[in-house]
């Protein structure tokens, strides 16, 4: 930052009369998420903040930045003008320079303003490659034809980093920042090129397929196991089906491990590590959780995904699907969540009997009660199965195609396990089943996907993120403990995670920390009856996780139920919106 002069220029308002614009549908950029990482602003709790004007700034005018106006140690952004071509040659700080005339580039604004004097250290991330950023008066000052309409810059002339302040691009996607601040704070607009995927990606079924097995041969998506404390990376793109156009992964991952596993965490390559986890296994052996992952950006182009490990385990990843912006993409439909199968009740093409060792059963979903209609392509579900013995395996599978080399869930103890599964749609709309051990399968639904049309979703990704940790201070989106046979609404919109107003389903991933047994976990759109399925359980009281897409309900919240007094942690890796 630079200090401020006596004499201050008029704060700068930009209209789009100014702006090049290209097309009549303008793709755009996003911020996607960001962290504080590190530095005095991370002890006084600083946190990464998507602003979408109006900006909320308490200490100045309404709509305005550069001037106090914050007064925070939480490091900010904003998208800026989207889709510009650049009228001649830019000369940049960091990255391309200069940036030649005629490139189109999408703008973002990223800023630091503290109370008092601190230091921060940082990441954003974008869904879309950097091409540079500006760092210095001068180069803000010509580019300040990029400004966001209707926001006010004020200082326009404080603004530029200072040498004890840096930033860097860490990744294609990725810029870290190390800033210290006081007054005005520390200003930066970083361009990126545009985003395919700013206007949201679509699932595109494929067969169930395995894609990483590191109990196999030594190689990229082969052995050895995973270390202890340590990531790895998997360019799984081209595998299975998965087009290098893919923007985001549908996958089962299992881990088997032969002592207690933390933790194992997803996250697209060129990202920092996020503070989240994919899946728990406090008690080894073996565990499944299905995940939606945003496909990382390496140097050489290829689509990959990172994992790291608490603990020495194997690990299997099994794909379903992908998300692209290609036309055969389909739209993500919402539902009422809707117990569509259980075999504990009477007999029926979706009731009992149980299922038998070494079977497979076909089961019409279409048939339901639940309105999912026969032209769905496929299902948003959650599986559970209540074995009468220790279960190898259950596999769930479109009907007509033959059995696939894949698993959905394991409980090898016979306790109660759930999972989450987007499913393609066979012969009829069915799905089938195999169980290898006696077992009674229940299965719910959450939505469906289906050819584009009114009310479809797309998917947008974000930075996977924490909304909700109720073993935290208590808060809105923090403690305190949920008490058991008890409700509670979560504004996931209100977190620090990127969420729009407009988002209408959350791609979740939901962990208990339960301090006893606990029969079941629902999680709702806020604003319905509580409705008669369970997202996850833990009949022995350990730490356990299910992803979980659930439609947004009143102003965006959703509400959870718990049987039994346990800890609820909610992480996000994108939402559904028009």
């Amino acid at each position: 930052m630079k200090s401020i002069c006596s004499q201050f220029r008029l704060p700068v308002v930009w209209g789009v009369g100014l702006l090049l614009l290209t097309g009549t549908n303008p793709v755009r950029a996003r911020i996607i998420g960001g962290r504080v990482t590190g530095g005095t602003a991370q002890t006084a709790g600083g946190i990464f903040v998507k602003l979408a004007p109006p900006l909320p700034n308490p200490f100045g005018p309404p709509d305005s930045v550069g001037q106090d106006n914050f007064q925070s140690p939480n490091l900010y952004g904003f998208d800026e003008s989207q889709n510009i071509v650049i009228p001649s040659n830019l000369i940049t700080n960091v990255g391309l320079n200069p940036i030649p005339a005629g490139t189109t580039v999408a703008s973002h604004y990223v800023f630091f303003d503290p109370l008092a004097s601190q230091h921060l250290i940082g990441t954003v991330d974008f869904d879309a490659n950097i091409i540079a950023i500006l760092t210095s008066t001068t180069t803000l000052d010509a580019t300040d034809f990029l400004t966001r309409t209707g926001v006010n810059y004020l200082s326009p002339e404080a603004r530029g980093l200072e040498p004890v302040d840096m930033v860097t691009i860490v990744g294609p996607r990725q810029i870290k920042v190390d800033f210290s601040a006081s007054s005005p704070g520390d200003y930066i607009r970083v361009l990126t090129a545009t985003s395919a995927t700013a206007n949201g990606i679509r699932f595109v079924p494929v067969p169930p397929c395995r894609v990483v097995d590191t109990r196999g041969g030594v190689g990229p998506l082969g052995g050895p196991s995973l270390v202890k404390n340590a990531t790895r990376d998997f360019p799984i793109a081209g595998n299975c089906g998965l087009p290098q156009s893919a923007q985001a992964y549908s996958l089962n991952v299992t881990t088997v491990s032969a002592a207690p596993l933390g933790y194992l965490s997803i996250w697209p390559t060129g990202q920092s590590q996020p503070l989240v986890s994919t899946l728990n296994a406090p008690a080894g052996g073996i565990t499944a959780n299905a995940a939606i992952v945003p496909v990382g950006a390496t140097s050489g182009g290829v689509g990959s995904i990172t994992v790291f490990a608490t603990d020495v385990t194997d690990m299997i990843i099994d794909v379903d699907g992908y998300f692209d912006t290609s036309a055969s993409g389909n739209s993500f439909f919402t539902a009422t969540p809707c117990r569509v199968v259980d075999t504990r009740g009477a007999a029926g093409s979706l009731g009992g009997p149980q299922m038998a060792a070494n079977t497979t059963r076909s089961f019409p979903v279409p048939q339901s009660s639940c309105g999912v209609p026969p032209t769905a392509t496929a299902y948003s579900t959650n599986v559970t199965v209540v074995p009468a013995e220790p279960l190898g395996y259950l596999t769930i599978w479109p009907t007509g195609q033959m059995q696939p080399f894949v698993s959905t869930l394991n409980s090898p103890n016979g306790a109660i396990v759930a999972n989450a599964a987007l499913v393609p749609s066979g012969s009829g709309g069915s799905v089938d089943a195999f169980v290898t051990n006696r077992t009674d399968m229940i299965l719910d639904i959450n939505g469906y996907f289906g050819v584009t049309g009114a009310n479809g979703l797309a998917f947008y990704t974000v930075t996977p993120c924490r909304v909700v940790d109720t073993r935290g201070a208590v808060g809105s989106l923090g403690g305190p403990t949920m008490a058991g046979n008890t409700t509670r609404s979560f504004p996931v919109q209100s977190s620090t995670c990127g969420v729009p107003q407009g988002a209408k389903a959350y791609s979740l991933n939901v962990t208990v920390v339960p301090q006893g047994a606990l029969s079941y976990l629902t999680l709702f759109p806020t604003g319905q009856t509580q409705p008669v399925v369970s997202t996850l359980n833990s009949p022995q009281g350990l730490i356990l996780a299910n992803a979980a897409i659930v439609p947004a309900g009143t102003n965006g919240a959703v509400t959870v139920y718990v049987t039994d007094k346990t800890d609820v942690i909610v992480d996000i890796n994108g939402y559904f919106a028009p």
